[in-house]
C-alpha cells in the first residue's frame, strides 16, 4: 500500500506520469460543478493518498463525505490509518458480481484500477450505478497500445526489471510485441480471464473506449464532459455526468 503513494514523489518517469494524472484530475474537478456538500467515492483507493489530497486541496469543507473502496484489506487498513477527516474506507471488489455499490454518490473516482480488473466491463457497470443522477464519473486508465505500449513494455524491463512472467505464464512474449507493433487487438492475450491482473498488460483502450461509448454515452445515460490524455498520451481520463 505504500509503494502506491512513493509512485507520486521523486525524479522517475514513473512519477512524472502520475504526477501528471494527478493534475489532469484536479482539471477535471474544476470542470465538474460541485457544491459545497456531497458524497465522494473512490474504487480502488489503494492506501488513501489520493483521498488525502483531495481532503487537503480540493474538498476541505467538512460537507463533503469521503469514501474509499478496495479489494485489499492492506490497503484498507493503511488508508484507515491516515485518519482522514470525515472518510470512511470499506472493502469493495468491482469485479465480483454479488458486490454492488452501497449508495450513489455525487462524485466517483476509478483511476487506474479498471485496468487490474478481471472484467472491466463489469466494473464499469458497477460505477456507473454507483453516480447518482446529475453526479460526475472520473475514470483514468492507460494506454498500453502502440508507441506507448512499446516504451512502457521494455521500460519496465529495463527501468524496473520487471518481469512478465506472471502474466505470460509460459507463453512466449514475441506474438505481444508484434500486436504492439502492428497494433492489433491486446484484449486476446488476457484468455484466459483471470479474477485480476497485476499487470497492465493486454489492457486495450481502444476496445475498452469502444465499450465506454456503447454502454453509457450511446445509451443517453451518461453525457461525456471531458475526454484527455495527460502524461504525455500514456494515459487516458474522462470526465462524465450522469443524466436524469
Amino acid at each position: 500500500p505504500v509503494d502506491h503513494e512513493k509512485s507520486y514523489h521523486g525524479l522517475s518517469l514513473r512519477a512524472f506520469f502520475h504526477r501528471a494524472r494527478l493534475r489532469a484530475i484536479f482539471e477535471s474537478l474544476r470542470r465538474a460543478a460541485l457544491g459545497e456538500a456531497g458524497r465522494l467515492a473512490d474504487f480502488g483507493c489503494s492506501n488513501g493518498f489520493i483521498l488525502a489530497e483531495l481532503r487537503a486541496k480540493r474538498f476541505p469543507h467538512p460537507g463533503w463525505e469521503l469514501w474509499g473502496f478496495d479489494h485489499a484489506p492492506p490497503h484498507i487498513d493503511a488508508a484507515r490509518q491516515r485518519g482522514i477527516p470525515g472518510a470512511r474506507f470499506e472493502p469493495f471488489d468491482l469485479d465480483l458480481p454479488e458486490d454492488e455499490p452501497v449508495s450513489e454518490f455525487e462524485l466517483v473516482l476509478c483511476l487506474e484500477t479498471l485496468e487490474h480488473t478481471g472484467n472491466y466491463r463489469i466494473g464499469l457497470g458497477k460505477l456507473a450505478r454507483a453516480t447518482r443522477p446529475g453526479g460526475y464519473l472520473i475514470i483514468s486508465v492507460p494506454n498500453e497500445r502502440g508507441l506507448p505500449g512499446l516504451l512502457k513494455f521494455f521500460g519496465r524491463k529495463l527501468l524496473m526489471q520487471k518481469s512478465y512472467d506472471n502474466f505470460f505464464r509460459g507463453r512466449p512474449q514475441g506474438p505481444y510485441v508484434r500486436a504492439l507493433l502492428s497494433g492489433e487487438d491486446l484484449e486476446p492475450f488476457r484468455d484466459p480471464p483471470r479474477h485480476g491482473w497485476g499487470d497492465h498488460l493486454g489492457f486495450d483502450i481502444l476496445r475498452f473506449e469502444a465499450f465506454l461509448d456503447a454502454t453509457l454515452l450511446a445509451t443517453g445515460s451518461f453525457e461525456l464532459i471531458l475526454r484527455c490524455r495527460p502524461a504525455l498520451g500514456f494515459g487516458r481520463l474522462y470526465l462524465l455526468r450522469r443524466r436524469g
